[in-house]
């Protein structure tokens, strides 16, 4: 890997410092995510290593076997692409190489979960369930801990009186790995109406969910500016 060059002066050193290029792929490691670009397609990448640790409820007899695993892992990877990606693009504009050969070009933007043995971003502990069950998922920012399990990969309904709004948890989850704090669906949310938001009750996105990987895009590159440019629903 190499480095970039930047003004050791500039208040954003210490973010560019973090930047590595590998090839055709400029590389960002942030605390609970790796971005990467594509400097050949423009192609726009945020990486989350999950280390998963395999759990039981006390209701399920037997724990998870190897074929069950790989199966769960495959469909967490699928989830987050059919929700996240294909529906996200961003601008750029600058002076740096990178800006220049993209400008007026929209930068696809995706999600990847990738399971890894070490150098994790998250720990993630998945257990194991009957069918329906209603455990709580959520993440443990303080730990870069998920808690997930093996029914929330099944479509749910959230709100009854929502012309039959329902979410899976999975891609809920992510995004607050993205950077989205926040419940929308919390009486104090401003957003507690908007019950069809990935956020919220429902599976479409919004484009308030990419603020803080906007916010990590502009740190990587000198005179790189990201934008986002669209987000479909």
């Amino acid at each position: 890997m190499s480095k970039i060059q930047y003004d050791p002066s500039s208040p954003l050193a210490k973010f560019y410092a973090k930047t590595d290029v590998d090839g055709n792929i400029i590389t960002y490691p942030d605390d609970r995510a790796t971005y990467l670009l594509n400097k050949n397609t423009g192609s726009i990448t945020v990486r989350l290593k999950w280390k998963y640790e395999w759990h039981k409820d006390n209701t399920v007899k037997d724990d998870w076997t190897v074929w069950e695993k790989a199966v769960f892992m495959r469909a967490v990877y699928l989830s987050v692409q059919q929700e996240w990606n294909g529906k996200i693009t961003y601008s750029v504009s600058g002076g740096s190489d990178f800006a220049k050969k993209f400008q007026g070009k929209a930068l696809p933007f995706d999600v990847r979960v990738i399971p890894v043995y070490q150098n994790e971003d998250w720990q993630v502990i998945a257990t194991k369930v009957l069918p329906g069950a209603d455990l709580k998922t959520y993440v443990d920012f303080k730990v870069s801990t998920v808690h997930i399990d093996s029914a929330d990969l099944e479509s749910v309904a959230k709100c009854f009186n929502c012309n039959n709004t329902s979410q899976i948890n999975i891609p809920h989850e992510v995004g607050h790995l993205l950077g989205y704090f926040e419940d929308d669906y919390e009486s104090s949310s401003p957003y507690v109406g908007d019950v069809s938001g990935l956020m919220n009750m429902g599976m479409e996105l919004r484009k308030r969910y990419l603020d803080y990987s906007t916010t990590m895009l502009n740190v990587i590159l000198p005179d790189t500016t990201f934008s986002l440019l669209k987000v479909i629903k």
